[in-house]
């Protein structure tokens, strides 16, 4: 373990409003966390998730059983035009033998490197997942994921006012504005722009823009929105 290597990777994080290095988002049921970073070039590209995932099924007293454990399988992915990276699996029949790139379905640590990345390249990195996610009691929910992300450009966040509303429906809009992966947001009302109130729950950003649907009473002649950025 490089300790002072994960220090630093804090430091810098910590430094920066755009969460760079370190995320921690909420994966919802049926959903994909995607956004982009850059490559500095000058290191790989590492990218590593984690997540805590609901207990399985125990097998019986056996040295190294054969049966699969995991229960929320989040799948890893760097994509670069046509070319899509894997992360590394261990062969559980052949635990001796070095690891590999491919679909990793056995562990809850995924992590894709990228040993010679081209500086100044966009990557997109995603997280989805087989089959359902469930919580603890195996009901359909979703599942917390930490990401760690090294070798990438920092870049600043986006502003985060709304940037396009779309009218859906007779009292029924939806909003967009670019987020931060990982951060969270409130969207807030008013229709004197002197009191504003939260309208729908926190917004967990899995994606570079949000999409966020919201309504206003059709008796209210003035509606105006503002987005607030949470502590992370």
């Amino acid at each position: 373990m490089n300790t002072q290597a994960a220090a630093e990777l804090i430091d810098a994080d910590a430094a920066s409003d755009s969460l760079p290095h370190i995320k921690e988002a909420f994966l919802p049921d049926g959903e994909v966390i995607e956004f982009k970073v850059k490559a500095t070039g000058t290191e790989p590209l590492k990218v590593t998730i984690c997540w805590t995932d609901p207990a399985g099924n125990p097998p019986g007293n056996l040295l190294d059983p054969p049966n699969a454990m995991l229960v929320n399988d989040l799948d890893l992915r760097i994509l670069q035009g046509v070319t899509d990276f894997e992360p590394w699996v261990m062969n559980p029949a052949n635990p001796a033998a070095a690891a590999t790139d491919g679909d990793n379905d056995i562990d809850n640590v995924e992590q894709v490197l990228i040993n010679n990345p081209t500086a100044g390249t966009e990557y997109t990195i995603r997280v989805n997942h087989k089959g359902s996610l469930v919580n603890d009691q195996g009901n359909s929910f979703g599942q917390m994921v930490s990401l760690v992300i090294s070798g990438n450009e920092v870049e600043d966040a986006p502003s985060f006012e709304i940037v396009e509303l779309d009218k859906t429906g007779a009292n029924e809009y939806t909003l967009q504005f670019e987020s931060v992966v990982g951060a969270r947001y409130q969207l807030e009302t008013s229709t004197d722009l002197e009191t504003f109130t939260p309208v729908g729950g926190v917004i967990n950003a899995i994606r570079e823009v949000v999409a966020e649907p919201t309504s206003a009473p059709a008796a209210n002649t003035k509606r105006f929105w503002r987005n607030i950025r949470l502590d992370d």
